[in-house]
């Protein structure tokens, strides 16, 4: 799994490179902490590294999350994931 965590590393790997580096064998996953290059990337299982963009990352296709709440809501982000119809109304209510 790659991380791109740029408030922790002040580095930003962008998308295309993300790509890149999918190409290695073993490489599956990328935690996407970066909410402005938050998209699906080809070879890559994406998951939101940060709390409010985990829903997004979800209706666009994403694995999941790695983010801080789901160890305080982590009911509420297990339904995000098993319920999508009530996505939206389980966000907002964070």
């Amino acid at each position: 799994m790659l991380y791109n965590v740029p408030s922790r590393t002040a580095i930003d790997v962008p998308n295309d490179l993300l790509a890149e580096l999918a190409q290695i064998e073993r490489v599956d996953y990328v935690k996407q902490a970066n909410d402005d290059n938050l998209a699906l990337i080809d070879g890559l299982g994406v998951y939101s590294g940060n709390n409010e963009t985990f829903a997004r990352a979800l209706d666009m296709g994403g694995v999941g999350g790695i983010v801080v709440a789901s160890h305080v809501a982590g009911p509420q982000m297990r339904r995000m994931i098993d319920e999508p119809e009530n996505r939206a109304e389980l966000d907002a209510a964070r």
